[in-house]
């Protein structure tokens, strides 16, 4: 009956799979999500500004004071800026772009719409089976997270297709012979990813350690490691070096100065000092604030005529904290880690029922996230659905994903297995490197969307293993 999900699929099935995909994001994007304008998430409002001043021609700068923006990068004000430009809509106040940011939503969901096909590519280079290929296309469709993602103001739904196509091409180089090709193609796809989400720069030191489970001579390896990490910081160079230019520091982006700043030094404080997690949030804020304007003071009397960096200036007081208690830290770093990790896409359905959708709280904690969804706040039978249907999926895949990782590493190391086996376990353990890397980037605060550029390859695995288990069985 379904012997068809084991053939190469025709280019007719593959336009419906993309036809499917935008009509359930369209669907979802004109009879919910625009109204209201649910598509404002907490940090649009910080790409709109930027986008706003790449429009007018000032550069990556805050209108109202001239102060240049470092803490976020240009790739997803670049694509905002065009529409604004198309629209001639130049206005601070958010409210006033409808029609561009409408636009510009509409074109990520089209784009969006070929998440299957890079899903199916993506499966079927990982695993060689049709079957798999075809079932991780369907769950793109679908998926929360890809579905909401193509219709935020945010960089996540652009990011997405470009790590995926990225994921694609250090595959292809990993698993096949290292060709010039593959490198470049990686690089480019890599580097658009970073423009847009600064964690590439990280995933570019470990893509470079990654090539050498490729199956080549060591001399090739380190040639082409060597010419990856060349082409891809020669490729961010630019933001480096217009950083460096204006003061003094070479740095891509320094957003860890507010993120620990924010999240990480107040829970450390709530426990050593027995104060309220609020009253902690705005002492380590004002701390902050201290010692960047020391900071400033010393700059101005050493004459330095650079542009000075806030985000940078308020790192020492942070790191000091983390120092004298590197426990609380690094416990603290886990247990978002493990909210990334586990947390569900539709706890934005949440937010969207509770009119919270705007803002971020101070702190969340998984298990009251998790019954939210489930049971908690009251939302609309479809909404709630969703919201069962994703968990109990997710269970399944965070499952096979661990039961598949011990199995396969088992059957590698403790029995004889064929080479085909061996190759299909470093799959999963290249695989794994790539999403711990990515989920361990956000203990500071931990919640699903962080995850969703390796969301593909959590989906690939999870079907993975449920394909081999009840093929043993059938």
């Amino acid at each position: 009956m379904f012997s068809f999900l084991m053939k190469k699929p025709s280019w007719q099935a593959l336009c419906l799979m993309c036809v499917g995909a935008f009509l359930v994001r369209a669907l979802v994007f004109y009879g919910y999500v625009q109204q209201d304008e649910r598509y404002q998430q907490p940090d649009s409002i910080d790409y709109h500004c930027a986008a706003v001043s790449l429009a007018l021609g000032k550069g990556m700068v805050q209108i109202w004071n001239e102060e240049p923006i470092f803490w976020r990068t240009p790739g997803y004000p670049c694509f905002l800026a065009f529409f604004y430009r198309l629209y001639d809509e130049y206005s601070l106040d958010f409210f006033d772009h409808e029609e561009s940011h409408r636009m510009a939503l509409w074109v990520q969901i089209i784009l969006s719409s070929f998440l299957p096909l890079l899903f199916f590519w993506l499966a079927l280079l990982l695993t060689q089976s049709y079957l798999v290929g075809w079932l991780a296309a369907c769950v793109s469709i679908f998926h929360v997270g890809c579905v909401l993602a193509s219709m935020f103001l945010l960089t996540d739904g652009l990011a997405l297709l470009l790590f995926v196509v990225f994921l694609i091409c250090l595959y292809r180089l990993i698993m096949r012979k290292l060709t010039y090709r593959d490198v470049c193609g990686a690089v480019i796809f890599l580097s658009l990813f970073t423009w847009m989400r600064p964690m590439g720069i990280y995933i570019a030191l470990l893509s470079a350690c990654l090539i050498f489970f490729a199956q080549e001579q060591r001399l090739k390896k380190i040639k082409m490691a060597f010419l990856f990490l060349t082409l891809f910081f020669a490729s961010v160079s630019p933001w480096y070096m217009r950083n460096y230019a204006m003061t003094g520091h070479v740095f891509f982006c320094p957003i860890f100065g507010p993120y620990l700043t924010c999240f990480c030094v107040p829970k450390i404080m709530e426990r050593v000092e027995h104060k309220p997690l609020i009253e902690c949030f705005h002492q380590a804020s004002h701390d902050g604030g201290v010692a960047t304007k020391r900071a400033l003071l010393c700059a101005r009397q050493r004459g330095e005529v650079k542009v000075f960096c806030k985000q940078l200036a308020c790192l020492p007081p942070a790191v000091e904290w983390i120092k004298d208690y590197p426990l609380y830290f690094a416990y603290d770093w886990l247990v978002q880690v493990v909210k990334t990790m586990f947390d569900v896409y539709s706890s934005q359905l949440v937010a969207f029922a509770a009119g919270t959708f705007k803002s971020d709280p101070l702190i969340e904690f998984l298990s009251e996230k998790i019954a939210a969804c489930l049971y908690v706040q009251s939302m609309s039978v479809g909404m709630r659905l969703v919201c069962w249907i994703e968990f109990f999926f997710s269970l399944c895949m965070w499952l096979g994903i661990a039961v598949g990782l011990i199995l396969f590493g088992y059957r590698t190391f403790s029995i004889k297995t064929a080479m085909r086996e061996r190759e299909f376990f470093k799959v999963w353990l290249i695989s794994g490197l790539m999403i711990g890397l990515v989920v361990c980037m956000t203990g500071g605060f931990g919640y699903a969307r962080l995850r969703l550029p390796v969301e593909p390859l959590m989906v690939i695995l999870g079907i993975t293993f449920w394909v081999w288990f009840i093929g043993k069985f059938k």
